[in-house]
């Protein structure tokens, strides 16, 4: 078991309930969750390269708070409105916008990339694996 998953409980993938990913390889790499009615950010563990392998991926959980929550929303609604549903929605469903319409995201969110709850002291809940 890799150590930043020691001492976290394991809980059933089922229980989560994957509303959107951030990152994306062959599936997802991050993103938020809920978990046990409550918003949560996930985010794969640092071997999610050697999951790869086993086509399993492990997940640690990150509880938010409602304002970090609110301002992903609102983030999150207007990707999708200017650039993309990627990530929400399976690939047949996906919609992406032209090019010309993307400005709008970026200029309201300029210097913003996907934030790292992680590095912003988030506190791990649980993990999971997929």
């Amino acid at each position: 078991m890799p150590a930043e998953l020691r001492g976290l409980p394991q809980v059933n993938g089922s229980a989560v309930d994957e509303l959107w990913a951030n990152g994306y390889y062959d599936g997802a790499l991050d993103g938020f969750a809920l978990f046990e009615g409550e918003p949560h950010y996930f985010c794969a563990t640092e071997t999610v390269w050697q999951d790869y392998e086993t086509e399993s991926r492990r997940f640690i959980l990150y509880k938010v708070s409602g304002e970090q929550w609110e301002y992903e929303q609102k983030r999150r609604n207007t990707w999708d409105r200017y650039v993309s549903n990627f990530g929400r929605v399976r690939f047949s469903e996906m919609i992406t916008q032209p090019a010309s319409e993307w400005w709008q995201y970026y200029e309201l969110y300029p210097t913003e990339s996907d934030r790292d709850f992680v590095d912003e002291g988030a506190e791990p809940v649980a993990w999971y694996a997929t």
